[in-house]
C-alpha cells in the first residue's frame, strides 16, 4: 500500500516509496540471522524499510501458516510472501533492481 492508500503491484513503485519488507524469525535462528545481515546491508541501497517479528506471536503465526513455510525465516516483501530459508542477497538484489526499474 501507498502513502495514498492505494495497493500497488511490486512493479508499480515510486522513488518515494520505501519497500515494505517483512522478516517472520525464530530465536536462534541463523538462516533468520543471516537475513537480517543481508536487509542490513541492503537497506543502505535500497528504501528498504523492514522489521522482524517472531513466528510464535499471532501475526506470525498467522504468515507462518498462509505460506506454508517449513521453517522459517519467512520474507515478506511489498506485502506479498517472498520466500523462506536462506535469503540471497543477489537474488534480492536483481528483485529489487527490477522493481525499481522504470522510477
Amino acid at each position: 500500500m501507498n502513502r495514498s492508500g492505494r495497493i500497488r503491484c511490486l512493479g508499480d513503485l515510486l522513488a518515494e516509496d520505501d519497500v515494505e519488507v517483512l522478516l517472520v524469525t525464530s530465536p536462534a535462528c541463523h538462516l533468520c540471522e543471516m537475513a537480517k545481515d543481508v536487509l542490513g546491508h541492503l537497506s543502505g541501497e535500497y528504501p528498504l524499510r523492514w522489521r522482524e517479528i517472531d513466528m510464535a506471536s499471532p501475526e506470525g503465526l498467522f504468515i507462518i501458516l498462509a505460506s506454508r513455510a517449513p521453517y522459517p525465516p519467512v520474507i515478506v516483501l511489498a506485502g506479498e510472501i517472498y520466500g523462506y530459508g536462506r535469503l540471497s542477497e543477489k537474488k534480492l538484489r536483481r528483485d529489487l533492481d527490477h522493481m525499481m526499474k522504470g522510477m
